[in-house]
């Protein structure tokens, strides 16, 4: 069965409290995956049933309707909604309408205000003003529907199913403000359909410019000269130069830092060269004193 009044409310303040147009959201993403499912697979069996739904479909839309997501369930139970107003005159699509039907059998006049909820929640009937209430308020919600996804590129196959099924109600039996209803939405539907319908451009093969065969005639210079560059495609030219102006760069960058490491390896080899120098000094001068030491001791053993 359909989800009770108190869930329905809930999930129409989580609409109003919580951002609807991230792409995924820890709370609205699973309302409307909940809102969907029945949507789809709730049986319609009442005026209060058929009542509920159209309370869903409109609740999607104003979950929808501030990034215009397409939510195929909507059209999926307008279109059986419908399906159950055309008397008979066509199958419905699923089981979801058997036990239902919207259509009139007769003439019936009324005055036809706002669908209440509330009255259909609590008071379930299926008398004549109730079905014409609910099926001028289906009217509403898939006018709705169709001003939220108008920019939808599939709009024109989306709305053609409601085409055939306006044409097989017996509007006859309605009153005149929902024969109007009825008829405006119609108009839109077409106005709507011509305009996408013009607007769009069959495929069409790319346009390419003939290519000349190509040949393998060799091709020489009168005047040639040495070094020149010939080539006919300037771009792969330009190319072939800055490579070539490349590869010379890095040559001689190359060239240079070996220069470098050169120049550096021989400063290197200076300063190690005097170090030594100066170090071979002191060991002669050390160990001339020692010599000049051990000398004098010798001679004055021999005093002795």
């Amino acid at each position: 069965s359909w989800l009770p009044s108190r869930y329905l409310l809930l999930l129409q303040l989580i609409c109003q409290i919580f951002p609807t147009t991230d792409f995924r959201h820890p709370i609205v993403t699973p309302a409307l995956l909940l809102l969907g499912e029945a949507l789809s697979f709730t049986p319609v069996s009442s005026s209060r049933d058929a009542a509920s739904g159209l309370f869903v479909a409109n609740l999607v839309l104003q979950f929808v309707a501030p990034t215009h997501r397409y939510f195929p369930e909507v059209l999926s139970f307008l279109e059986s909604f419908f399906y159950s107003a055309t008397s008979g005159a066509l199958e419905a699509p699923g089981t979801q309408f058997s036990k239902f039907s919207l259509g009139l059998n007769k003439s019936h006049d009324c005055v036809v205000e706002g669908l209440d909820f509330n009255k259909f929640v609590h008071h379930s009937t299926d008398s004549a003003d109730s079905q014409v209430a609910i099926f001028a308020a289906g009217l509403t919600v898939l006018q709705q529907a169709i001003f939220i996804w108008k920019e939808h590129p599939a709009i024109v196959e989306v709305l053609q199913p409601f085409k055939m099924l306006f044409k097989c109600i017996s509007r006859q039996f309605y009153p005149s403000t929902v024969q109007a209803q009825l008829q405006s939405l119609e108009a839109s539907i077409d106005e709507l359909s011509n305009k996408v319908s013009s607007m769009r451009k069959p495929l069409q093969l790319m346009v390419k410019k003939p290519q000349s065969i190509k040949q393998f005639i060799p091709k020489f210079e009168s005047e040639y000269v040495p070094g020149r560059d010939y080539d006919p495609d300037k771009e792969r030219s330009a190319m072939r130069k800055l490579k070539h102006q490349h590869r010379k760069e890095t040559l001689g960058a190359m060239r240079e830092l070996r220069k470098d490491n050169q120049f550096l390896a021989n400063e290197k080899m200076k300063l190690k060269r005097a170090e030594d120098e100066v170090r071979e000094a002191k060991r002669k001068k050390i160990l001339g004193e020692l010599e000049g030491q051990e000398h004098q001791a010798k001679e004055a053993d021999k005093l002795r």
